[in-house]
């Protein structure tokens, strides 16, 4: 049985992000190789009520006048305090926790209660916006705490074990596990028809990019060449919400840029009938240590894709097999292929056929096997 732990306020489990997803797969996989899966979160979210998978919510401190370090640390320690009783009805084999800033929860219950305890990092959290984090000394100290009290450490890229080893981490404890797809909700047999014909892109050639809105995903720069490239026939679709949404539709208008459509935020279950709706996709930019759900899903899909070379994008895509490799940030690049990919059908075909194929390695089932591989290094 295991327990499934996060106090990231910023997650909803039940929601449409990147992160939501992760733990919605990650669970439903573990799962189905035999295993109890519950979860216990301080944001449920307002999603699929019929989410298989049990889900506790554990109220979080919300008082702005606390300050958000302080609302993390009281919400830790209200969080170790009613998982304490929920572990007295569930009695969980071993704790999987995502790790987030401040928190010490879930090593705390490890130690208590001699529960083997498997924290997963995704990001340098401690280097995100500064305004994250008021007291940087005591972040770090908390955090060396529980990297060096886990009893494995997940990383979903290896550009995050230098940040791990840094900060007090043990090389012999970490383990890398990229993000995934489920290849039986993501595949290339899907029609994305009634979407085009919802749009009116019956007769256009689609370049599309979903994920979230923000900075780090390069799209000033897609919008800059959408502006640059006039093909009748050619139409962008930029599908997500976040941060950037105003400014990236602001500059459109400004720009009296026709060729571009935004369809804001989805549930993750429409995301198969946008990509099948593509006829290439994009990923402009990604931060380095990112694993991007969205390329494996582009892969799943056997969409031809557009991606920056830099961390495990380029360990997982080979320039001219699964996709098109450019350099991050650079504009006559980014156009240069999205026009040989207009112009080259026989290599859009390819592209996609190597790319569903090399996925069949990224899945969350694979994800949820080593999981339990470490877990089974760790009790033996």
């Amino acid at each position: 049985k295991i327990a499934y732990l996060s106090t990231d306020a910023g997650i909803p489990v039940l929601g449409n992000k990147g992160s939501s997803v992760h733990i919605r797969e990650v669970s439903l996989a573990l799962k189905d190789l035999g295993n109890e899966v519950f979860i216990i979160t301080v944001n449920k979210g307002e999603g699929n009520t019929d989410f298989p998978v049990p889900i506790y919510e554990v109220k979080r401190f919300t008082q702005r006048i606390l300050g958000a370090d302080f609302r993390k640390i009281l919400t830790n320690f209200r969080f170790y305090r009613e998982a304490k009783k929920i572990f007295k009805k569930e009695n969980p084999s071993f704790l999987y926790e995502r790790y987030e800033l401040y928190g010490f929860s879930g090593v705390m219950l490890s130690r208590k209660l001699k529960i083997p305890h498997i924290l997963e990092v995704n990001a340098m959290l401690r280097y995100g916006p500064r305004r994250r984090i008021k007291f940087p000394s005591l972040a770090k100290f908390v955090e060396r705490k529980v990297f060096r009290n886990t009893d494995a450490i997940i990383l979903t890229t290896k550009e995050l074990e230098e940040y791990i080893l840094s900060n007090g981490g043990n090389r012999e404890k970490i383990f890398i596990n990229p993000d995934g797809v489920d290849i039986n909700k993501f595949k290339p047999t899907i029609s994305g028809e009634r979407i085009r014909e919802k749009y009116l892109f019956k007769d256009k050639m689609i370049v599309g990019f979903i994920g979230s809105l923000s900075k780090r995903q390069g799209l000033d720069i897609l919008l800059e060449v959408i502006g640059e490239i006039e093909i009748p026939d050619l139409h962008f679709l930029i599908v997500g919400g976040g941060q950037e949404e105003r400014k990236l539709k602001n500059y459109v208008r400004e720009n009296n840029i026709k060729d571009v459509t935004f369809i804001g935020e989805i549930s993750h279950d429409e995301i198969p009938l946008y990509i099948a709706s593509m006829d290439i996709t994009i990923l402009p930019d990604t931060s380095f240590y990112s694993s991007p759900v969205k390329l494996f899903e582009y892969m799943a899909m056997g969409k031809p894709i557009i991606a920056p070379e830099k961390g495990q994008v380029k360990e997982i895509i080979k320039n001219g097999k699964e996709g098109i490799l450019i350099r991050p940030g650079d504009k006559k690049d980014l156009k240069k292929a999205i026009l040989r990919l207009y112009k080259d059908e026989e290599l859009r075909k390819n592209l996609g056929k190597n790319a569903r194929e090399k996925v069949k390695n990224y899945t969350w089932q694979c994800n949820a096997e080593k999981i339990m591989e470490i877990y089974e290094s760790i009790v033996k």
